[in-house]
C-alpha cells in the first residue's frame, strides 16, 4: 500500500487536507493497526512544490523523514510530482538520504513535465535505486499544478532500460500494445512518447 505526504506544507493541505502533523499520526495509526501491512510512505514534492518552489538544500527531505523512519518505515518513494527535478538535485537527494537512513529501500517516481523524467530516473539508478514507479501511457497529472504531466511512461522506461542492455523481463511490443488500448478506452493526457509513435520501433533484446 501506499501511504501519500507531501514534503511541502501546503501542497499536503491541498492534496489531502491535512496537516504534516495529522499526517503523521495517521501513518502510525494505521502501522498500529496493521502491523504486517507493507507500506510505501510517497513522499510527494520531494524535489519542488508548485506553491512553494523548486527545493535547493536535500536536507529537507532528509529531516522530514525523521518521523517516519522512527515510525517503522521501511521503504518510501522519492516523487517529483510537478516534474520539476534535474538530475544533479536527484543525485543529491538520494546521497543525502542514504546517507541518513542506509537501511531504506528507495524507490522513485517522476513526472516528465519538462521532458527529464527518463533521465532523472537514470541518475537514480546511477544511485542504487532499483524500483521505479511508471504510469502505462504516462497517463495521469496533478490538479494542482497546472501544465504538470503523467508519471513517467512505462513502455518508455522499458523500451530505453532494454535498449540499453538492462534484462527487465518485459515484452515492449505487449506492453506498447496494452498502452495504446488503453488510450482508446480512458480518456485522458498521455505523455508517454512511444504510444503516440504509429509505426512500433521494437527493443533490440526483445522478447
Amino acid at each position: 500500500m501506499c501511504y501519500v505526504v507531501s514534503l511541502s506544507k501546503s501542497h499536503n493541505k491541498a492534496n489531502i487536507n491535512r496537516t504534516h502533523e495529522q499526517s503523521l499520526e495517521a501513518y502510525k495509526e494505521i502501522r498500529a493497526a496493521y502491523p504486517d501491512l507493507d507500506i510505501i510512505v510517497d513522499l510527494a514534492t520531494t524535489f519542488g512544490c508548485p506553491f512553494e518552489g523548486k527545493y535547493d538544500n536535500p536536507s529537507a527531505a532528509v529531516n522530514f523523514l525523521k518521523d517516519y523512519v522512527d515510525a517503522g518505515m521501511k521503504t518510501c518513494c522519492l516523487c517529483d510530482t510537478i516534474g520539476i527535478a534535474d538530475p544533479a538535485q536527484v543525485r543529491a537527494v538520494i546521497g543525502a538520504v542514504k546517507n541518513a537512513y542506509p537501511g531504506l529501500d528507495l524507490m522513485v517516481h517522476f513526472h516528465d513535465t519538462r521532458g527529464l523524467g527518463m533521465a532523472n530516473t537514470l541518475a537514480a539508478m546511477d544511485m542504487g535505486v532499483t524500483k521505479v514507479q511508471a504510469a502505462l501511457g504516462g497517463l495521469g497529472g496533478c490538479p494542482f499544478a497546472p501544465g504538470a504531466s503523467g508519471n513517467l511512461s512505462t513502455e518508455d522506461v522499458v523500451w530505453t532500460l532494454n535498449e540499453m542492455g538492462c534484462d527487465t523481463g518485459i515484452s515492449f511490443s505487449k506492453l506498447l500494445a496494452a498502452a495504446k488500448a488503453q488510450m482508446q478506452a480512458i480518456p485522458g493526457t498521455y505523455s508517454g512518447h512511444h504510444i503516440h509513435v504509429e509505426k512500433e520501433t521494437p527493443c533490440k533484446p526483445e522478447r
